[in-house]
């Protein structure tokens, strides 16, 4: 029982954290590329003019904000339960993944930033947790 209980803990947490990281560097993006005045994310209208006015950079920003979910939510859900298995990281990273396709159905973006966003968020979970692991070998 205790066991769950840390891997539940573990998902919760490595959730919380990897979010953190995602909103900082979302953040960081919008300060970087917002127009001036800001965006108001209330209005789906200008949401969808910021996401299309994105360069290359912006998209590769948000792409490492989601990775960077993935990857540091992994790494401390696994820590936190325990280290015993990938599981951990992998539902963190199976949950980035449904976050990262609702974000593409809200506001599309260039097939290359979709493909990339839809395809790395379990693989990154998935080395992360096996850093973890690989470090109490």
């Amino acid at each position: 029982m205790k066991k769950y209980l840390l891997g539940a803990l573990g998902v919760v947490v490595g959730l919380a954290v990897g979010m953190a990281v995602n909103m900082a560097l979302v953040t960081l993006n919008t300060m970087l590329h917002a127009p001036e005045g800001g965006v108001d994310w209330q209005d789906e209208a200008a949401t969808k003019a910021f996401m299309a006015s994105l360069p290359f950079l912006g998209f590769v920003v948000v792409w490492l904000a989601h990775s960077g979910q993935a990857f540091v939510g992994s790494l401390v859900g696994t820590l936190v339960s325990g280290r015993r298995s990938v599981v951990v990281g992998l539902i963190i990273g199976v949950l980035t993944l449904a976050g990262c396709v609702m974000a593409l159905f809200m506001f599309p973006g260039p097939i290359w930033f979709g493909v990339v966003d839809v395809l790395l968020p379990v693989p990154v979970a998935w080395l992360a947790a096996r850093l973890v692991l690989k470090k109490d070998a």
